[in-house]
C-alpha cells in the first residue's frame, strides 16, 4: 500500500495531452468558422435540402457513442472510488491506530545467529524504551502482503505424493516476541508464541489462523500437529 502514490511527471504529461488535445479539437473549427469561404457557404446552403441522410445518421451514432462511452467512465470511476472506500472501512483484523512499520535488512554474513537474536533483542528493548511505544515486535513481513515463497509445507503423517512431496500452500510470516500484542490480535485456541520461542535453539513453533484451520484441519483439531516447510 505504501507504494501507491502519484506521480508528479505522469500527472504533467496527461495535463499537456490534455491541454493540446482540447486546443487542437476545440480551436481548429473556430479558425474555421472565422474565414468562412463564400462559394463554401453557398454550396452549404444550396445542399440543404439534400443533406445525405447516411452522413446524419453518421453524426448521430458518433453523438451516441461519445455519450455512452462518457457515461461509462463516470459510472467505472464511482465504482472505484465506492470500491477504495469500501477497502479503507474493511476491518483488516488486527489493530491499525498509531501503528507503525519500519523496514530493514540484517547484513547475515556479518552475523552469526546467536549474534543476530542479541542484535533484535537490543534493537527491540531500544524501540519499547522510546516516549508513547507500548509495544514493539519483529516480523518477516507486514499484514496483509501476500508472498508465497517457501510457503509450503507438508503435514505429518499424511500421504506424500512423489510430484508433489509438499501438499499445501501458506503465506508464512515469521514474528517475534509480542508481535500478537502489538497488532492486538486475539488467541482463539491454543497458545501465542512464548519468550523461548525465538531462540536460535529452540523448538520452531507456529500459529495458524482460522483459516488455515478449517482449510487442513476441517475435521481434526490442529493443535499439536507438526507440519514440515521445505526440506
Amino acid at each position: 500500500m505504501e507504494e501507491i502514490g502519484l506521480d508528479a511527471s505522469v500527472l504533467a504529461f496527461n495535463g499537456a495531452v490534455i491541454l493540446v488535445t482540447t486546443l487542437l479539437f476545440g480551436m481548429m473549427p473556430a479558425f474555421r468558422e472565422a474565414k468562412p469561404n463564400p462559394a463554401d457557404t453557398l454550396r452549404t446552403v444550396g445542399a440543404r435540402t439534400t443533406v445525405d441522410r447516411g452522413k446524419i445518421r453518421f453524426r448521430q451514432g458518433i453523438v451516441v457513442a461519445e455519450v455512452a462511452f462518457g457515461a461509462l467512465l463516470v459510472v467505472g470511476a464511482g465504482l472505484m472510488i465506492r470500491s477504495f472506500q469500501k477497502l479503507l472501512a474493511e476491518d483488516p483484523g488486527f489493530e491499525t491506530e498509531n501503528l507503525r512499520f519500519a523496514r530493514f535488512t540484517l547484513p547475515a554474513a556479518e552475523y552469526e545467529p546467536q549474534e543476530a537474536v542479541v542484535f533484535f533483542d537490543q534493537l527491540l528493548d531500544g524501540a519499547r524504551g522510546l516516549p508513547n511505544v507500548t509495544h514493539a515486535t519483529l516480523l518477516s513481513r507486514p499484514p496483509l502482503r501476500w508472498r508465497d515463497q517457501n510457503g509450503r509445507f507438508h503435514i505429518e503423517g499424511r500421504p506424500v505424493a512423489a510430484s508433489a512431496p509438499l501438499c499445501c500452500v501458506a503465506s508464512p510470516v515469521t514474528v517475534g516476541e509480542g508481535y500478537f500484542e502489538t497488532l492486538e490480535l486475539p488467541l482463539v485456541r491454543g497458545r501465542l508464541l512464548e519468550p523461548g520461542d525465538h531462540q536460535a535453539d529452540a523448538p520452531m513453533a507456529v500459529v495458524i489462523d482460522e483459516a488455515a484451520a478449517l482449510r487442513w484441519w476441517p475435521n481434526e483439531d490442529p493443535i499439536g500437529q507438526r507440519v514440515r516447510f521445505g526440506s
